[in-house]
């Protein structure tokens, strides 16, 4: 018996032998009827099994396409009929395209989180399914290289190490890095995202030449 059971069973029979001392003395009871102790063993407490908590299904991880879409920042892009051609030349076998992003979905997740961090447009995500179907395509000798596409010399100016036991270009954040890297550098020498874009493309140099032809410092002047 538990110290608090024996002191509470002490201070019951204390308080009747105070009661019994303070009543008067009662008429020669009748010899009182023995009782009856029961054998029966005390039920044994029911303890019932905690119950498992509820469990909550993964949510489904969110593609990353709303989010590029609430990143697009180029106007006055979408209609033009040079982009509706391409658009239409993408999407001649939606099957196939469904498929070829499919594929490439663990790379546009690794894409689109760098360009989110930087705050740069969306639409730049769209840039290794143009230049690579985001393969990151080993190069055919001195080509171009990787899903970015980085020639050589571009790839080691970013500082990409290009050699024959390890090519960065293969390598999808480090390339992806170096390739948003540079587009910024071209936003910095030309003012303009579409000029960036077409400078990743064509080169530096042919854009600027493009311009000094036009006599003119935007994409809409050498459009």
């Amino acid at each position: 018996m538990s110290r608090n059971l024996v002191r509470h069973a002490l201070g019951s029979v204390l308080l009747a032998l105070a009661l019994v001392a303070c009543a008067p003395t009662p008429p020669r009871p009748a010899p009182p009827t023995p009782l009856l102790h029961s054998t029966a063993p005390p039920a044994a407490a029911v303890v019932e099994p905690p119950t498992p908590p509820e469990e909550v299904a993964p949510e489904a991880a969110d593609p990353p396409w709303s989010t590029l879409r609430a990143q697009f920042a180029l106007q006055r892009c979408d209609y033009r009929p040079q982009v509706q051609h391409w658009v239409r030349a993408y999407t001649r076998s939606p099957r196939h395209f469904h498929a070829a992003w499919e594929a490439a979905l663990p790379f546009v997740q690794l894409v689109t989180d760098e360009v989110v961090a930087r705050n740069l447009p969306g639409e730049f995500a769209m840039l290794p399914f143009v230049e690579s179907n985001y393969r990151p395509l080993a190069p055919r000798g001195k080509g171009a290289g990787g899903m970015w596409q980085f020639m050589p010399a571009t790839a080691r100016l970013q500082g990409l190490s290009v050699g024959r036991d390890y090519d960065a270009r293969l390598d999808a954040l480090a390339a992806t890095r170096a390739a948003l890297d540079l587009l910024g550098i071209y936003y910095e020498k030309f003012g303009d995202w579409r000029l960036a874009d077409l400078a990743y493309n064509a080169g530096e140099f042919r854009v600027r030449k493009l311009l000094g032809e036009r006599d003119g410092s935007t994409l809409d002047a050498a459009a």
